[in-house]
């Protein structure tokens, strides 16, 4: 090879895989990763990064991401919540169709893809939105690159919702037609609503009524209904934020008769429980709710046997103001909560506590959103040909959560005070540094927008 064969060459690292880990060097050309070898020789490179006593893994996915852009927030962009992805170790993120107005037609789904093409850090992905007047505009939105189509079976303030158990089924069966996937907030609206009522005439507004308005019922019951009716439709089917061991069980029956189903959870349902939410209030509120510990340890143990396929932030760039409504009355406290940035240090530190191995992790955060999406072998995969997309982090770096040390502006983190092992070192997206050692070296625009490119692979479920 002549000399400058490499754009970067990323030296000394233990390159992750769900296969294992090696010590190798990364080369790096036009944005693709060009060479994996024992060494490389750092003379032929352009520029080298040392890694020397990290771990390389594939550039990590946030799998749930709500921007809100356009419309929910101050600034009409993707450059708030990328940032914080790109600190977070995060090179694509996958965002939720909850916009002004909401992705329901191609047309407004080729608006959002220009408005991250011109505003982004890291790469990203777009799922799209069912309502009950849309599906006629699925097949479109399919073809423009979606990567699933999100479906809430209860209330969520948006055109996103409201379908009747006919309108569901039909959902199911034309997504099913053309080999989609659909994305399930699942939760029982009826049970929702009614509990909601019953708590607020006997007066209740503390946070715990939050929890009593959707017990775990609210949550299987729903998955159970929706599992009747992928086996009807023989629709792909992700089961969003779930954090009822009892519905992975049954998910689990399902899938063995033959149906491509996943599971996706969230940091928050793993490091907070029911215990929690009084001393926390309204920065713990979310749906579904946080678990009793019994629960908690059951999802832990879920995700170590390979029972949940994805990891997603439900990343939502909610306002300290909003928040704080709450303690008055919790059901004036906004849902959701800013989380991007603390998600891969909070699995990492699940690697120090020994509750997951790093080559988990590597499927979790990497492989599998990659083939699930359809974006594998571009994304998710250290190997010669794919996106030079790298997280490097420290797993012996111990730090400690607060707001000062996070790069955003709502005043508030519910992790704060929380004690980290593994860190975030450097984020690179195509062979381009983004983060490099808590310094931001990337521009808003250098994300590119990449559709499914097909209609998904095989996924490990399980460990082995």
């Amino acid at each position: 090879m002549p000399n400058n064969t490499f754009d970067l060459i990323v030296r000394g690292g233990q390159v992750v895989s769900p296969r294992g880990v090696i010590a190798a060097d990364v080369g790096v050309r036009d944005g693709r990763i060009c060479a994996v070898a024992d060494r490389l020789d750092p003379d032929r490179a352009a520029a080298t990064i040392d890694a020397g006593g990290l771990h390389v893994l594939p550039g990590c996915f946030d799998t749930h991401m709500h921007l809100w852009e356009t419309g929910f927030t101050s600034r009409p962009d993707f450059r708030d919540s990328t940032l914080e992805a790109a600190y977070g170790g995060i090179t694509t993120i996958l965002d939720h169709p909850l916009t002004i107005p909401e992705i329901l037609n191609a047309d407004g789904f080729r608006e959002k893809v220009a408005l991250g093409q011109a505003t982004s850090y890291v790469d990203f992905g777009l799922h799209a939105g069912i309502s009950p007047h849309n599906l006629a505009d699925l097949q479109g939105m399919w073809d423009e690159g979606a990567t699933a189509f999100k479906i809430f079976m209860c209330h969520s303030g948006s055109k996103v919702e409201g379908l009747s158990d006919g309108e569901l089924i039909e959902a199911f069966r034309t997504v099913s037609r053309f080999g989609g996937i659909v994305l399930l907030h699942a939760e029982a609206d009826q049970m929702v609503q009614y509990n909601r009522a019953r708590l607020e005439a006997a007066g209740r507004k503390d946070p715990l009524a939050f929890l009593e308005s959707r017990p775990p019922e609210v949550e299987s019951e729903a998955i159970r209904k929706a599992l009747h009716f992928v086996e009807l439709s023989g629709v792909r089917a992700i089961f969003a934020h779930t954090s009822v061991p009892e519905g992975i069980a049954a998910i689990e029956i399902t899938r063995a008769k033959g149906h491509e189903i996943w599971v996706e959870t969230c940091p928050h349902y793993l490091y907070f429980t029911t215990d929690d939410m009084q001393r926390l209030g309204p920065y713990v509120k979310f749906s579904p709710t946080v678990r009793d510990p019994v629960r908690v340890e059951g999802l832990w143990r879920d995700l170590a046997a390979g029972r949940i396929q994805l990891m997603g932030s439900d990343h939502g760039p909610v306002e300290k103001a909003r928040k704080e409504r709450g303690w008055k009355s919790i059901w004036e406290g906004q849902g959701g909560m800013p989380s991007v940035e603390v998600m891969v240090p909070l699995m990492l530190n699940a690697v120090a506590e020994g509750r997951l191995t790093i080559e988990r992790l590597g499927a979790l955060l990497s492989e599998q959103p990659a083939r699930i999406f359809g974006l594998f072998p571009r994304k998710g995969i250290i190997q010669t040909g794919s996106d030079a997309d790298l997280t490097l982090v420290d797993l012996k770096s111990d730090w400690t959560v607060s707001v000062g040390r996070l790069h955003a502006n709502y005043g508030y983190t519910p992790y704060e005070g929380q004690r980290i092992q593994g860190r975030v070192v450097h984020t690179i997206v195509r062979g381009r540094s983004v983060v490099a050692d808590g310094e931001l070296i990337g521009k808003p625009g250098w994300g590119r927008f990449h559709p499914r490119a097909e209609q998904g692979s095989r996924v490990v479920h399980a460990a082995d």
